[in-house]
């Protein structure tokens, strides 16, 4: 290897890697496809929580169907959310 390419190895690098980190769940996903076998998956959340829209993308991209409960929109689903003694959103309920 050329002096010259040695020296731009180690940004070449750096780049990859910063442009690698955010997205290593999708790297996962892609690597080990989650298997799911008609499973209710339940989305407990709220419209403003940025948790909530990083969870309903990871779903999206896993092609994971759920359904999302908005808890300050709707009173079942507030009810629901009590019912699983939830103390953040997201919560997660499968099944």
């Amino acid at each position: 290897m050329s002096p010259r390419v040695k020296s731009w190895l180690p940004l070449v690098v750096f780049i990859l890697g910063i442009l690698t980190i955010p997205n290593l769940w999708r790297v996962e996903l892609w690597l080990n496809p989650v298997e799911h076998h008609d499973r209710v998956v339940y989305l407990y959340s709220t419209s403003w929580c940025p948790y909530c829209t990083k969870a309903r993308q990871f779903l999206e991209a896993a092609d994971i169907n759920f359904i999302e409960q908005d808890i300050e929109k709707s009173a079942e689903a507030r009810r629901q959310y009590d019912h699983y003694k939830g103390r953040g959103v997201p919560l997660l309920v499968i099944d």
